[in-house]
C-alpha cells in the first residue's frame, strides 16, 4: 500500500483546490452528498485501473451521482439489521423502565444495554471493512443485486485482508485530525475535511481493490 500518494495524489492536479472546494460546496447542501460519494467511487476505480489522472471533473454529475446513490442505497440495507436492532431496544426500554416496573429491572436494562453496544460496534466495524471492497465494486460496474450481497464483498476482503484493513483504519485515524482541524475553522472547515478525507478512503480502496482482483485472478480465493 502506498501511503505518501494516498495522501498527496490531489496535488498532483493544478485544479484540486477548486475541486476539493466543489466537492465541500456539494456536502453542504446535504443532498449533495451522493455525488460526492460517487466521485469517491470514480476515484477508487481510476487507481485501480493505474490512471494518472485519479482525482476526477466533476462535469459527468449525473454518472457520480448514479454511482453514489448505489453506493449510498447499498449501505443503507446494510446498516438495517442495526436499526431494527436499536427500535427494538428502544421500545424495550420504555416498555421495562425501572420507573414503571421497579428497580429489580435495572440490570437487566443494564445487560440488554450493554449487548447490543456491542454489537453495534462488532457489527460497524465489520460495514466499515467491506466499505472499500463495496466502493471497488461500485466502480467496476456490478449491478445492484450483486453489490447488496455482502458475501461478494466480503470474498474481496478476503483476497486481501491486509490491504482493506489499512484502508479502513489508517482513514479513520485520519479523519481524526481532519475533523479536528475543520472544527476550529469555524465548524465550516468540517466539509472540506471530510471531502479531502474521502479522497483518502478512495485511494486505499482503489489500491486494495487491484490487488484483491490480482489474488482472485491467481486463484488464491476463487470467486463463489
Amino acid at each position: 500500500m502506498d501511503f505518501t500518494a494516498a495522501f498527496t495524489f490531489i496535488t498532483k492536479d493544478k485544479d484540486w483546490p477548486v475541486k476539493i472546494l466543489i466537492g465541500s460546496l456539494l456536502a453542504l447542501t446535504g443532498i449533495g452528498m451522493i455525488p460526492l460519494m460517487g466521485w469517491m467511487v470514480e476515484i477508487s476505480k481510476r487507481v485501480a485501473n493505474n490512471d494518472p489522472d485519479a482525482l476526477p471533473e466533476w462535469d459527468n454529475i449525473g454518472d457520480l451521482f448514479i454511482n453514489g446513490l448505489k453506493l449510498f442505497g447499498v449501505s443503507l440495507v446494510w446498516l438495517l439489521p442495526m436499526m431494527a436492532i436499536f427500535s427494538c431496544a428502544a421500545l424495550f426500554s420504555i416498555i421495562a423502565n425501572p420507573e414503571n416496573s421497579g428497580e429489580s429491572n435495572v440490570f437487566g436494562i443494564m445487560g440488554v444495554t450493554i449487548c447490543i453496544s456491542l454489537f453495534f460496534v462488532i457489527y460497524a466495524l465489520a460495514l466499515n471493512f467491506l466499505l472499500p471492497a463495496l466502493i471497488g465494486m461500485v466502480g467496476e460496474g456490478r449491478d445492484f443485486v450483486e453489490l447488496l450481497n455482502p458475501k461478494n464483498s466480503f470474498t474481496l476482503f478476503r483476497a486481501n485482508t491486509s490491504g482493506f484493513i489499512i484502508a479502513t483504519v489508517v482513514t479513520m485515524i485520519a479523519l481524526v485530525p481532519l475533523n479536528m482541524l475543520g472544527m476550529l475553522a469555524c465548524m465550516i472547515g468540517i466539509y472540506p475535511a471530510m471531502t479531502y478525507g474521502y479522497t483518502i478512503l478512495a485511494h486505499f480502496s482503489g489500491q486494495a481493490y487491484q490487488l484483491a482482483k490480482a489474488n482472485l485472478a491467481m486463484d488464491n480465493f476463487p470467486e463463489e
